[in-house]
């Protein structure tokens, strides 16, 4: 009685030590049937189940690595058809190649640059490619006074170097003129080398000449006596005309108005002008042409693609302007760079011209190669 007591009273007082303590038992794990592995006997893992593979990408186009035979053996990629570079100046083309395209530099004598124009024929060329107008309008190339610049980089003399390139490469055809830049250096004795270079047969047409008032090389008087002089002596010998234009279109059009029948043939070249100023030329000129450049692929060329849509295929003219107007290209083929940032133009980018050409007017690019052969053998009697 009195332990019970005891009990109620220690309970009442401690009650955490007379309440049961309960050791909660975690329940007993299931054995596997599954003998445990062996040493000799490795566990099998259970097979993962086949991944569904993966369709094959499509290959990407890939730029065509550079031509395992000379270019001068196939056709150009974008047409097979033939055609003419009818502007370009390939004697500057070949003093400004890197040593490791075709032995060029600056040549002491004419052997040595009608070797280079051969390899760059066989090297860079398509086998479409036909033929070129070649354009001669320095006047030290008709017993003129040589350049300052010239001088002071110590390039070779380049007098009557026009004979050699004719000589050495039947596929080769000159103009021949005084450049508005260079009309300061214009007199009687350019004048007289120039008339027997127009004598030859070779020789298919006059310029390129005209006003270039972006430059100012010359003074604005200066370019147009000699501009107007140049004209008269073109419509006596009755030789197509090169003309070059910038930022002068007024007095370029007054000029060419005053002095040129209707009729005479005319190339108006490496046309930079509006659509509205070429509208007006073929609208006075019958037999006049104008020439697009690799200026066209540029992203800046809007005006010049403008131009583009209002001149008929009838009446334009394919021509790269070498070595400069290089065209936008990815196709490592088709480039030749002197450094980093220097890319040279040849008569291997026509097909570039008149594919961007084609995309303005949308259509086939061997309609374009097409008129423009049909009208250069028109304008310079090829």
């Amino acid at each position: 009685m009195i332990f019970t007591r005891f009990l109620r009273s220690t309970s009442a007082a401690c009650p955490v030590l007379l309440r049961p303590q309960i050791r909660t038992l975690s329940r007993p794990r299931r054995m596997s049937a599954v003998p445990p592995p062996s040493a000799e006997a490795p566990i099998e893992q259970p097979a993962k189940p086949a991944k569904t593979p993966k369709a094959p990408k499509a290959p990407k186009d890939k730029i065509p690595a550079a031509a395992p035979v000379p270019f001068s053996t196939i056709a150009h990629p974008l047409t097979s058809l033939s055609y003419v570079d009818t502007h370009c100046h390939l004697d500057m083309v070949i003093t400004r190649l890197p040593q490791t395209h075709c032995g060029a530099g600056e040549f002491a004598d004419n052997e040595q640059i009608a070797k280079a124009l051969q390899d760059l024929r066989h090297q860079s060329f398509p086998s479409n490619f036909e033929a070129c107008i070649n354009v001669m309008c320095d006047p030290e190339y008709f017993g003129g006074e040589r350049d300052a610049q010239y001088i002071a980089a110590e390039v070779p003399p380049m007098h009557n170097r026009w004979e050699s390139l004719v000589e050495h490469n039947p596929w080769l055809y000159l103009a021949c003129g005084i450049h508005p830049h260079n009309a300061i250096r214009y007199n009687d004795t350019v004048e007289e080398h120039l008339l027997k270079a127009l004598a030859h047969p070779r020789t298919k047409a006059m310029g390129e000449m005209g006003l270039d008032y972006f430059y100012g090389l010359s003074p604005k008087e200066t370019q147009k006596a000699v501009f107007r002089r140049q004209l008269e002596l073109a419509v006596q010998l009755d030789k197509p005309l090169v003309i070059h234009t910038r930022e002068a279109d007024e007095d370029t059009f007054e000029i060419m108005d005053s002095v040129l029948p209707k009729a005479h043939k005319i190339h108006v070249h490496c046309f930079t002008g509006s659509a509205e100023f070429a509208q007006r030329l073929l609208g006075r000129f019958d037999n006049l042409y104008i020439g697009f450049t690799g200026v066209i692929t540029f992203n800046s060329a809007d005006p010049i693609r403008e131009a583009v849509k209002v001149v008929p295929l009838e009446k334009i003219l394919l021509e790269t302007d070498a070595p400069y107007m290089m065209p936008l290209c990815k196709d490592p083929r088709f480039v030749i760079r002197k450094g980093p940032a220097s890319k040279i133009a040849h008569c291997g980018h026509i097909p570039l011209i008149a594919e961007r050409i084609a995309q303005v007017k949308e259509v086939e690019i061997d309609l374009v190669m097409e008129h423009a052969r049909r009208n250069t053998l028109f304008v310079y009697g090829l």
